[in-house]
């Protein structure tokens, strides 16, 4: 049996594992900047730990994949927040979803800064990603107006306002998520373009992490003074989850697994495990809008993986 295909699981679990602690954070009201700026301390140390040690390469890297893994992970910092933030308001398994869907943004950019071709595969991934977005918005829509007229379309006797004020905030953070998030990993692709992803890759997510740490503690600190030990420990099992996941999905292509299985099954499996968790371990409820972006969206998930 070929190593890669238990690789590829191993990334598919950890990347469902990591969804479904988001949402523990925000059930036991984890502050979300603590938890981003454990997250990726905890992730930090340990990719300088598989670099030392299993790979026995250095640390440092050129100048040019420092800049760019400072920049984007800014970017990575603000969408990791907004999303933990987000989760007050609205459900994983939807919210997982939208910031999976974030894909598109890196491939919209290729296009307008590298004039990358619009494939009609290409162009077909950013239609459908369009569509899955769309419907969760319905879904969305749907359930606070549930929250005012109650299920059986009845109007309650003393609607509030507070579930248009939730629907509003949730679709703020989750753009901001949707945005800096494929923003976030973007920097691969300018490395990429200057030939320096595959020799520099463990060492750009490196200062990628400790970057996004630095911001999210200097968001912390602004208005706290200490983490809680449930906010460090919840920060250590997501950085273990975010990457186990990395090194899974590349030691699985390094086994010679197909790009084209490993992406799409990677994604779309563990969204799979994320919107399951999100149905029966906090009783989240879909409607059909909910389920009909879900199909679309892992329709494109897969269709912008493949390589």
């Amino acid at each position: 049996m070929n190593l890669g295909y238990l690789y590829t699981f191993v990334a598919l679990a950890s990347f469902g594992i990591l969804g479904i602690l988001n949402k523990v954070a925000e059930v036991k009201k984890c502050r979300p900047s603590a938890v981003i700026a454990s997250l990726c301390l905890w992730s930090a140390a340990m990719v300088c730990a598989y670099l030392r040690y299993f790979k026995h390469s250095g640390l440092s890297a050129p100048r040019n994949v420092v800049v760019v893994a400072t920049i984007f992970g800014i970017t990575g910092a603000i969408a990791s927040i907004a999303f933990l933030a987000g989760l007050k308001y609205g459900k994983i398994s939807t919210s997982w979803l939208i910031i999976n869907l974030s894909s598109a943004v890196p491939a919209v950019a290729s296009i307008l800064l590298y004039g990358e071709s619009v494939t009609l595969r290409k162009g077909a991934g950013l239609g459908v990603s369009a569509g899955a977005l769309f419907l969760l918005y319905k879904d969305k829509q749907a359930e606070e107006s549930e929250k005012v007229t109650g299920a059986t379309g009845a109007p309650r006797s003393s609607p509030s306002s507070g579930s248009s004020k939730d629907k509003l905030l949730w679709l703020q953070l989750m753009f901001v998520a949707f945005l800096t998030n494929g923003l976030g990993s973007f920097g691969l692709k300018i490395l990429a373009e200057k030939h320096l992803s595959g020799q520099y890759q463990f060492q750009y997510l490196l200062f990628w992490y400790l970057t996004s740490s630095l911001i999210a503690a200097f968001v912390f600190l602004t208005k706290h003074s200490k983490p809680m030990k449930s906010e460090i420990l919840m920060g250590a099992g997501m950085g273990l989850s975010s990457v186990l996941g990395q090194l899974g999905m590349v030691m699985a292509m390094s086994s010679h697994v197909p790009g084209y299985l490993v992406f799409p099954l990677a994604i779309g499996g563990n969204l799979f495990i994320v919107v399951a968790g999100g149905l029966i371990l906090f009783k989240e409820r879909l409607r059909t809008y909910g389920f009909a972006g879900l199909g679309l969206g892992v329709v494109a998930l897969v269709i912008l993986a493949i390589p």
